[in-house]
């Protein structure tokens, strides 16, 4: 991959603009990469502001853009096929695919053959740096060894008992020519949130949309036993796997992941960030004294 490809983040929001707000922010002040990127950001109804944080936020953002879906338009859609979601979970799952397909179809990265950043909403960087060019020379270290077909490379923190999973088991840490360590998977073959070439994502193909699914699939039939494993999420993973793709931990992370329980405590405005960044150096001090990634746990330890 060429040294500065172009970057299209992805990010799917709901209701959550003190957490929305707060991420694009931190990006701002963290974001060191001298390369071209947007922001694809998609809102499926927002009642909390959202909707008009994000008008003024692109505004005087011309590298953000905001696509504005209509859930009830979506819902009802799929009650006339008679594939309405049976839970809030499974509602959720709808609006999920819909919104990574459309946001990424709208951005320039698979045209210019560049990256996809998948984040969340309540996600947040952490740290100076420019961590594109690290995902960079970890995916030419890979082609290098002959390793083609990279589904993911996770770049936050993840809590300690997501690593120390058995279906999260890695190889021994790896280093690039430039010092970038990294853990390449040994089972399991995507995640989530991540930074994937686009080229990726044209092989692997869209996310889940129950609504696009064929009427014989078997995938069909388990969403409307109610299968609660019928999601883009674990449709993704067993592509990836059939496709025997690779998934990639960076040991020192660029974002950290929000805990679900304590979104209630951060539902303010703020003036500023949550987590304060830190220096590269500081990072990279603190990783001496781990032997895999860096988890939240670490994270919030070497912060203070």
């Amino acid at each position: 991959m060429k040294s500065k490809p172009f970057v299209t983040y992805v990010c799917n929001t709901f209701n959550r603009k003190h957490l929305l707000k707060n991420l694009l922010r931190s990006f701002v002040e963290c974001n060191q990469y001298s390369g071209e990127f947007e922001w694809i950001i998609t809102d499926y109804g927002s009642t909390d502001g959202t909707r008009v944080f994000l008008d003024e936020f692109c505004a005087m953002n011309s590298w953000c853009k905001r696509i504005f879906l209509s859930e009830e338009k979506i819902l009802n859609e799929l009650e006339q096929l008679g594939r309405s979601p049976s839970t809030q979970r499974k509602k959720s799952h709808v609006m999920f695919g819909h919104a990574r397909n459309t946001a990424r179809k709208a951005g320039k990265a698979i045209e210019l053959n560049g990256l996809f950043v998948e984040i969340a909403d309540d996600h947040q960087f952490i740290m100076k740096h420019d961590w594109i060019t690290d995902a960079v020379n970890v995916l030419n270290d890979l082609e290098a060894d002959g390793v083609v077909n990279i589904s993911s490379i996770i770049y936050r923190a993840l809590p300690s008992y997501k690593i120390a999973k058995h279906n999260n088991e890695t190889y021994p840490v790896s280093k690039t020519k430039s010092g970038v360590e990294y853990f390449v998977a040994k089972h399991k073959h995507y995640d989530d949130y991540h930074i994937q070439p686009a080229s990726s994502y044209v092989e692997i193909g869209d996310y889940m949309e129950v609504a696009k699914l064929d009427e014989d699939s078997s995938l069909l039939a388990s969403w409307k036993a109610g299968d609660d494993v019928a999601n883009h999420y674990v449709d993704y993973l067993k592509r990836t796997k059939a496709k025997a793709m690779t998934k990639v931990f960076l040991k020192i992370p660029y974002a950290y992941d929000f805990p679900n329980d304590d979104h209630k405590a951060y539902n303010v405005e703020h003036d500023n960030l949550i987590m304060k960044p830190q220096s590269m150096q500081r990072m990279i001090r603190s990783s001496k004294n781990f032997d895999a990634m860096i988890s939240s746990e670490q994270l919030r330890y070497i912060i203070g």
